[in-house]
């Protein structure tokens, strides 16, 4: 009895382990690709921040500044410290709408005030230190580049995004940057960026990033989980290829009909006028204070711009209603515009 049971209780045994094999091999596989996702999703949007950074950079020093994606490496303190070691400086940037998450952009401290420097128009001088002007200074880039972050995301993802820098961290370790990812541990990537001055490399900066704000490799491991309801998915799509189409009663097509805009109507917009521009260097915005006058770039009398969701649809002229103020429309875009920009 035991003779005959033994080689089918081994039979099962093997089977038992070329399945576990199989799992393996299917859960490693699917964690490759998961990381992959993340470190292809986080050089897409590196490449988003360094374009934003060295356009403020360039602006605010006056010469080029270039910061380039140079590659992405495994991330965890320990990789961290290596990369930049020596006290560093921090700038983050978390996101307040449209996406949500916190982006981290760390820099040896020698190479930040360097930049600083530069923005206040002197000359770096080997072994300055951080003062409360170039922390001043840096600040102001960090609030520049959330804006033009938020900008070009806002372009890439077409809808509303903001960005909000917060405050300077200076005179820590690298690893030490990451206790500002409170409530979500970073992306297990690095991103690494060249800095470039002047057509010289000056130095690295590296890019630290919420997994929240890459969802191109949140897709990929919700695609590995469904694969069996998307193979059930497509039979049924091939199925319904060969149905004829019902209308629905009543189906005639309306006259006027918006695609759907109708559904929105009562949907809420933050609408804004916007008086003017200007551009000031950061000497001029650390001397500002009250009784400071700052020139538009828009002459007295000239059309004010009504814009939807920073997107502009209108102009017109500022009133005053009871104790408010008001704008009276002096032109405006055409419904079929105003609806192409409400998307």
């Amino acid at each position: 009895m035991s003779s005959r049971s033994g080689p089918r209780a081994e039979s099962g045994l093997f089977s038992l382990s070329r399945i576990c094999q199989r799992g393996d091999r299917r859960m490693a596989s699917t964690t490759d690709q998961h990381n992959q996702a993340t470190s292809s999703a986080l050089e897409r949007h590196g490449k988003l921040v360094c374009e934003a950074a060295s356009k403020v950079f360039s602006a605010l020093c006056g010469r080029p500044v270039q910061l380039t994606v140079d590659r992405m490496v495994p991330g965890s303190p320990s990789t961290l410290n290596p990369l930049l070691p020596g006290p560093c400086i921090g700038m983050t940037i978390r996101a307040t709408q449209g996406l949500v998450g916190t982006q981290l952009l760390i820099w040896r401290a020698s190479d930040a005030v360097t930049l600083a420097h530069l923005i206040l128009g002197e000359e770096p001088a080997s072994g300055a230190e951080l003062s409360a002007d170039c922390r001043d200074a840096l600040s102001e880039a960090v609030n520049q580049i959330s804006g033009s972050l938020g900008t070009a995301m806002r372009s890439a993802l077409g809808r509303p995004v903001t960005f909000e820098a917060e405050a300077v961290a200076d005179g820590v370790e690298a690893g030490a940057c990451l206790a500002v990812f409170r409530d979500e541990a970073p992306a297990p990537w690095l991103c690494v960026a060249r800095i470039m001055r002047d057509g010289s490399v000056s130095g690295e900066a590296v890019l630290v990033v919420s997994p929240s704000l890459l969802p191109d490799a949140e897709q990929v491991q919700t695609d590995n989980d469904s694969v069996t309801a998307k193979e059930g998915a497509v039979s049924a799509t091939s199925a319904s290829t060969h149905s004829p189409f019902v209308p629905l009663s009543g189906g005639e097509q309306r006259v006027g009909s918006t695609n759907g805009i109708d559904m929105l109507l009562d949907v809420n917009l933050q609408v804004s006028v916007e008086l003017g521009r200007t551009r000031l260097q950061i000497r001029e915005i650390l001397q500002l204070g009250p009784g400071s006058i700052v020139e538009l770039d828009k002459q007295a009398g000239d059309a004010v711009d009504i814009l939807v969701n920073d997107k502009p649809i209108a102009k017109g002229e500022v009133i005053i209603i009871d104790e408010n103020f008001g704008v009276r429309l002096t032109s405006i875009t055409s419904v079929a515009d105003r609806i192409k920009n409400l998307r």
